[in-house]
């Protein structure tokens, strides 16, 4: 009987598709650098998505959508359609009309190129843990060569954060469920949907998506 240690049970296993897109913008080497996350297949086209899932356990794909309208709708309706689906993000710019085809499609996450590459492991593990769905670039703080006014503010919003309040935030940039932090910090859930709200608010973010990022950009500081 193979046993599965608590480390590899945390790993998000990932695809990815499109990869001489990917590879160009540099994300192939910050996915892989993100110890959380395995990539465990990557294809060129689109339709090869569907062997994907024969890899073994399969939590996300993140699919380069330069391949066109037609081809993306296509890719997330039948990647939702396995019965162990993956959660499937999209990374591309979209019109409304293509981001709402998108999500009835099956997408569980749509983001744009700009701003992403950075931030894209912590942004990934959120989603995994959260179905969170992003449908244009200023769901989260951007990751440029020079920091924003914007970051700044949020950086400095987390810094005055109490020592509960940063555990709450941490927490959410490693992808705990508010159940996971319930039982870190000993809370019951419905304290620590408050928690999280508060914190949210305290630091002007909008959701858990820049909660995380704003985390682990603090992080690492």
């Amino acid at each position: 009987m193979n046993v599965v240690t608590a480390e590899e049970s945390s790993v998000i296993r990932l695809a990815l598709v499109g990869c001489d897109y990917l590879t160009g913008l540099g994300l192939s080497h910050i996915l892989a650098g993100a110890p959380f996350l395995q990539i465990v297949g990557a294809v060129e086209k689109a339709q090869d998505a569907l062997q994907l899932p024969g890899v073994g356990p399969l939590h996300l794909v993140l699919v380069e959508a330069g391949m066109g309208k037609a081809e993306a709708i296509r890719t997330c309706a039948e990647l939702a359609a396995f019965p162990q689906s993956p959660r499937v993000v999209m990374l591309g710019n979209f019109d409304e009309q293509t981001t709402g085809e998108l999500i009835m499609a099956g997408a569980a996450a749509i983001l744009t190129p700009a701003g992403v590459t950075g931030d894209l492991p912590a942004i990934l593990r959120v989603v995994h843990q959260g179905g969170v769905l992003i449908p244009g670039a200023r769901g989260y703080p951007s990751a440029g060569a020079e920091e924003s006014n914007e970051t700044r503010r949020f950086k400095d919003s987390y810094a005055r954060l109490s020592v509960r309040e940063c555990a709450v935030a941490n927490g959410i940039a490693e992808g705990l469920s508010n159940a996971d932090l319930g039982r870190r910090l000993q809370l019951s859930e419905a304290s620590i949907k408050v928690a999280v709200s508060q914190v949210m608010i305290k630091v002007g973010v909008r959701n858990r998506v820049q909660l995380a990022v704003l985390a682990t950009k603090a992080q690492s500081n």
